[in-house]
């Protein structure tokens, strides 16, 4: 990594995420605590390549969780253009198919998760309305407790956010803005 998002420590497992410029992508890697039986994949997107000299606002827009079950919970964003989710080898070779691939002509965030054997499960994005932009700052937690993901960041707008499960909008969540 040339630069280092969000590092967490779960159930003997590290998880790293950040910026490599060997590939221009963000990876997510996760290793034992030798340091060893490591699992990667890749997120490209053409506006990645830019981030080494991005603010670090843009650099806060990246995070990850994990729960009891080993599942991986990440969180970024995605600008002009298309956004491919992958899963790599340790030297950052793509490793088989692509999951899913967001195109964005703005920007926008979105969540994914990453089962135990660091495979997609989804990968999701809010609907938008009339929002001028998307703040810093993304976050994602897991609550244990009451095993339910906390997504956070801030957009600036007069209209709601809303997220929901792929085409299906009987899974639409809406949160109004303020």
């Amino acid at each position: 990594f040339s630069t280092l998002f969000d590092v967490t420590y779960n159930n003997g497992w590290v998880y790293l995420m950040g910026y490599s410029t060997t590939t221009d992508n963000i990876r997510i890697r996760r290793m034992d605590t030798t340091l060893v039986n490591s699992k990667n994949i890749l997120i490209s997107n053409p506006d990645y390549s830019s981030l080494s000299g991005k603010s670090d606002t843009n650099k806060k827009k990246f995070g990850l969780a994990a729960d009891a079950l080993d599942n991986v919970y990440i969180t970024g964003y995605s600008e002009d253009g298309s956004t491919t989710f992958t899963n790599a080898d340790s030297d950052e070779t793509v490793d088989g198919d692509e999951f899913r691939i967001l195109a964005a002509t703005t920007e926008i965030p979105w969540l994914a998760k990453l089962d135990s054997s660091f495979q997609y499960q989804w990968v999701v994005s809010p609907t938008q309305g009339d929002i001028p932009s998307f703040g810093a700052n993304y976050k994602v937690a897991w609550d244990g407790n009451n095993s339910r993901i906390w997504w956070s960041g801030s957009y600036t707008g007069t209209s709601g956010l809303a997220m929901q499960e792929g085409s299906d909008v009987s899974s639409r969540l809406l949160l109004p803005g303020e």
